[in-house]
């Protein structure tokens, strides 16, 4: 049975080929959608391994792990419905936005490898390539002014020149 939230219904089950929103970084990450492409269901809750399923409930995937289309894998509790399949461009706006002003604020501007950031570039008269790009942590990216920071660990620490 379907269950509706603010009149999108969503399916009880999840299964292979279903749009999930991702949060990477132990839940810490900004919500990403991504396909699975495996699951995995266990006994014991937080499980790296289990039996393969096509598909599981929702009320079940703290016992599952899955994989991801674009190279992850995930706890089950780091999923969650996806209620439309096309791309929020309010939500995309306003995380623009937020690097825009971190940008202007700070010289920094924190981003995903999976985030498309023309439009962030583009708001900023910027060229990619004469922007400082580190890697925060796993698929993290802090872009930085290098007329600010000498280094990308200057950057990260907030050490300005």
């Amino acid at each position: 049975m379907a269950q509706i939230i603010n009149e999108v219904r969503v399916k009880d089950s999840f299964a292979i080929g279903d749009t999930v929103l991702w949060r990477g970084n132990f839940n810490q990450a900004p919500p990403v959608r991504a396909v699975i492409s495996g699951i995995e269901i266990s006994t014991q809750k937080r499980s790296k391994y289990g039996e393969e399923t096509e598909s599981a409930l929702w009320s079940q995937k703290e016992f599952c792990v899955v994989n991801l289309s674009n190279g992850h894998w995930a706890y089950g509790e780091q999923i969650f419905p996806c209620y439309s399949q096309e791309p929020d461009k309010e939500t995309e706006m306003v995380r623009i936005n937020r690097m825009v002003k971190s940008w202007q604020e700070t010289g920094r501007a924190h981003s995903r490898l999976t985030n498309d950031d023309k439009l962030f570039f583009a708001c900023l008269g910027l060229n990619p390539l004469m922007v400082g790009i580190t890697s925060v942590c796993g698929g993290d990216l802090l872009y930085y002014n290098t007329a600010m920071y000498a280094s990308d660990t200057d950057a990260i620490k907030e050490r300005k020149i």
